[in-house]
């Protein structure tokens, strides 16, 4: 009603209970109107939610976004290349899961080592990913520190299918470490 919110109810029952002398009172209703103007008032300016900021605002504008809605540049750019890099983390988490698979062979016992595996790496992948933030709040020019545990994470899948594909090349490596050292 223009500037005015109303609640309506249709078909119930309102309770009051007096605190004083513990009375519950009721209400039996077929409608009723409510005056919620005072619940919804909107801010002249409100902060937007970090993550409601478009991503072209957070690329191009950032001082206006500081100054709008308060957000240092660290906050704006881990949350722009967070947008990014959880997209490359979702394929580097699926090619993990697919290459860690195709480490073994048939075994009557099952896939568990693989499943394990796949699990312990996806394990690392992400405690580096809460570890990379805090740097970036700090210090923005460290952005590119956010996409580190998604590289970490396609490295070591691309690394598994290439032990998958060629049983032969972890043993060159193991040889090839063993010659560095003597």
């Amino acid at each position: 009603d223009g500037e005015k919110a109303h609640l309506i109810m249709v078909d119930g029952m309102a309770q009051r209970l007096n605190e004083n002398n513990r009375k519950l009172s009721t209400t039996v209703f077929s409608d009723f109107s409510y005056d919620i103007s005072s619940l919804s008032q909107k801010a002249d300016n409100p902060i937007r939610n970090i993550r409601a900021i478009p991503t072209r605002e957070l690329m191009f504008a950032q001082a206006a976004v500081t100054e709008r809605d308060g957000y240092s540049p660290g906050v704006q750019n881990e949350e722009l290349h967070l947008r990014f890099a959880r997209a490359v983390i979702c394929v580097a988490v699926s090619l993990i899961g697919y290459a860690a698979l195709m480490l073994g062979t048939f075994s009557r016992f099952g896939v568990w080592r693989q499943a394990l595996l796949a699990f312990l790496v996806l394990i690392l992948v992400e405690g580096m990913r809460g570890v990379v933030s805090e740097p970036v709040l700090k210090v923005p020019s460290l952005w590119p520190l956010i996409y580190l545990p998604a590289l970490t994470g396609l490295v070591i899948g691309v690394g598994f299918l290439q032990l998958a594909t060629n049983p032969g090349f972890a043993q060159g490596i193991l040889r090839f470490i063993g010659k560095r050292r003597s």
